[in-house]
């Protein structure tokens, strides 16, 4: 098959177009219309002149009576979702993605603005609607800068976001004059070099663009939403597109060749559908004015953003597509065309119809009852108007009209004959109307479970019994929280699975950013884009009291576990932190962080010693200290023997000397002098110092023992036995 050419694409798109208009602005469209006519309370048509024309709010009452509980089960946490990992590999990531994710929708983006509108179209229209994209858009400022020196200019122009427009420059009247050329002593006769020039200051005033690549998240009105007829859910559409009237210098903005688009046709139809102008009814300008301006930039042009299944490149097989049209029907621009994985639109429904894509809302639910709680009221207030002020039979040419319409306390009203005038009885009907009334809000609070226990509004709460309330409650409670666990499953985990897949697919660096305190970078282009997904929804609904008696039995529980020894077997760290994380969200507290600390990002305790290994390094180390003691004794003992030996041999040469002294006295006969004799120790021995000689030699020949220290055991010193 041959590929599609272009007038031929305009053709199937242009047809897919006239059919999802058809189909969406068909009776989907006028029930949407009516239930806006009836959120605003606006009158029904079918008032009568000179009666009573209140008219009932219950489908705003409902619908702003469910907003809070739904608005706050996504916003009651740090996170609206959580990404579960595929395997222990992915614990990190999983982690990172769920803050991410996180933070580009509620700091990138208005998260809890797009919540509210995401949820109250879907509760008032049957359908909700946003949008989600990956924004390359071009950001451009005008910068001025005086006074910049040589340097400081360069280092601005080295920015490629940087593009001059003006520059200026002038002398630096602070810097000091330039110095004289010194002359060459060796060519005194050759000219002096010129001096250097003077510093410059620059003025400059640059224009910056800045391309900022981000998820961009918006709600779009449910009136500019279009699908084919058929569709069942958001991914077996035909085509899906966002049809919106916009001007010629807002597509240039976001990217768009000035040249095409400027030569765009226009038509002069405004934006006329029912639910535009019964939205903006109550405003002083319709929106879509005509395009009677002298700017063709301001001109309003029809584009149509399309994701459609077409064989354009003729294999056989029907691709999902992006084509973008502007302009009337078959003589349209086509300004995109380019193969897609999905559609950019998720969908909130809050009562899910099987097998098709648009159910029912909460005013489907409501809009009867509002009608006949209304008529009841119309007629309850019209008959309290003839009980109060009843109308009155007179006998024609009998009564003076004038004083009977002219009424007035103690005025008087004349007549010709008694009787004439007689007042006309109306039963009062208060009793069986208020009944009417009150039977009427049970079947509201039974099709929307919006009571007045829940509400706090029932003064008669106090004489019932607190476990007949608490059922009533409780069985409202859950039809809310089934709205909320479909809008979860369904729009809320598909958005942000899409938001996943934008980031990983299309941010192509590093990006820091501001989590829990701390300063973390984020890159996902590694991150696995299927991983599982739960949505934070449940905390926060029901009655909170019961929510925070069961969540104590469980710390109760937790606690006797931990005491009969099943740390970290039945019940871990993490679990107990768990507990009491629910019970500072319970409380209505955002951040747990404040109060209680996340085991799983405390630092790594030591492990506990094995006490056997205790035993051997204890041996060892007490191995060592004797080894080191014996040691020590061996040198203090060596130490004193090689001491004594040298004083044995030093007492040993003098007394040979003293001898051999004697010994040659006696031979000569002489008489024994006095004479003293110096030793090498200064000492000087003479026949009265044997004695002391002959004790020392004892004394060195005599047992010794080493003293050692009672309070550590070292070595002190060599004592005599």
């Amino acid at each position: 098959m041959a590929k599609m050419d272009e007038s031929t694409l305009k053709a199937v798109v242009a047809n897919e177009i006239r059919r999802a208009i058809g189909y969406m602005g068909g009776t989907i469209a006028g029930e949407r219309e009516k239930a806006l006519n009836y959120y605003y309370g606006r009158p029904f048509g079918n008032e009568i002149e000179g009666r009573s024309q209140v008219v009932s709010t219950d489908v705003a009452d409902v619908i702003e009576s469910v907003m809070p509980s739904i608005i706050k089960i996504f916003t009651a946490g740090d996170d609206v979702v959580k990404f579960e990992p595929q395997g222990p590999e992915d614990e990190e990531t999983a982690q990172q993605a769920t803050d991410y994710c996180n933070w580009i929708f509620n700091r990138d983006n208005d998260g809890f603005l797009i919540l509210h509108d995401w949820i109250k179209d879907a509760l008032m229209q049957k359908l909700g609607a946003v949008k989600a994209w990956w924004d390359e858009s071009e950001d451009v400022t005008e910068e001025t800068y005086q006074g910049l020196t040589d340097m400081e200019l360069q280092q601005l122009l080295q920015d490629p976001e940087v593009e001059p427009i003006e520059h200026s420059q002038y002398p630096d009247p602070f810097a000091p004059p330039p110095a004289e050329a010194p002359v060459d002593p060796q060519a005194p006769g050759a000219p002096p070099a010129p001096p250097a020039p003077p510093s410059m200051l620059h003025d400059v005033k640059l224009r910056r663009t800045a391309k900022l690549g981000a998820v961009k998240v918006v709600a779009i009105p449910p009136e500019e939403f279009i699908v084919s007829p058929g569709a069942r859910d958001r991914t077996d559409a035909r085509l899906m597109g966002h049809r919106k009237r916009t001007t010629r210098t807002k597509l240039i903005e976001e990217g768009y060749d000035s040249k095409i688009v400027m030569d765009i046709p226009v038509t002069d139809d405004a934006d006329l559908s029912g639910e535009s102008i019964s939205r903006r009814k109550d405003e002083d300008t319709a929106d879509g004015a005509d395009n009677d301006t002298l700017d063709k930039t301001s001109e309003w042009i029809w584009v149509n953003e399309c994701y459609i299944r077409v064989d354009y490149d003729g294999d056989g097989k029907a691709e999902l597509r992006k084509i973008t049209v502007a302009g009337p029907g078959d003589t349209s621009t086509i300004l995109d065309n380019e193969p897609v994985e999905e559609a950019p639109f998720y969908f909130l429904c809050p009562i899910r119809t099987p097998h098709k894509l648009i159910g029912r809302s909460l005013a489907d639910l409501v809009m009867d009852i509002q009608l006949i709680k209304s008529t009841l009221q119309r007629q309850l207030l019209d008959n309290m108007y003839l009980v109060n002020a009843p109308q009155t039979v007179i006998i024609e040419g009998q009564v003076n009209l004038d004083d009977l319409l002219t009424r007035r306390p103690g005025g008087v009203v004349r007549a010709k004959s008694q009787g004439a005038v007689e007042p006309l009885v109306t039963q009062p009907m208060l009793a069986p109307a208020l009944q009417a009334i009150e039977y009427v809000d049970s079947v509201r609070e039974t099709r929307t479970g919006v009571t007045r226990y829940n509400q706090g509004l029932e003064a008669d709460s106090l004489n019932k019994t607190a476990t007949g309330v608490n059922r009533i409650f409780t069985a409202a409670q859950e039809r809310i929280e089934m709205i909320a666990r479909v809008f979860a499953e369904t729009g809320v985990k598909d958005l942000f699975r899409g938001i996943l897949r934008l980031v990983a697919k299309h941010q192509q660096k590093s990006r820091i950013v501001r989590l829990r305190n701390e300063w973390t970078p984020m890159d996902p282009r590694e991150w696995n884009t299927g991983m599982d997904m739960t949505v934070s929804v449940g905390l926060g609904t029901g009655n909170k009291d019961q929510m925070l008696a069961h969540i104590m039995a469980i710390m109760q529980l937790q606690e006797k576990i931990v005491q009969s020894g099943g740390l970290n077997t039945m019940v871990s760290p993490v679990n107990i932190y768990n507990a009491a994380s629910d019970i500072v969200k319970n409380s209505g507290l955002k951040s747990e962080d404040r109060y209680f600390t996340d085991p799983s990002k405390a630092p790594p305790q030591q492990p506990k010693p094995d006490p056997e290994m205790q035993k051997v390094q204890a041996q060892i180390q007490g191995d060592q200290m004797k080894a080191q003691n014996d040691l020590q004794l061996q040198q203090a003992k060596m130490q004193a023997d090689m001491q004594l030996k040298r004083e044995q041999m030093m007492l040993d040469f003098q007394l040979k000397q003293e001898e051999l002294r004697i010994k040659a006295q006696q031979a000569s006969q002489a008489p024994l002098p006095e004479a003293p004799r110096e030793t090498d120790q200064g000492a000087t021995l003479t026949a009265s110092a044997l004695q002391a000689v002959a004790a020392a030699l004892e004394k060195v020949n005599a047992p010794r023992r080493l003293v050692r220290d009672p309070a550590t055991g070292a070595a002190m010193g060599v004592e005599l036995a």
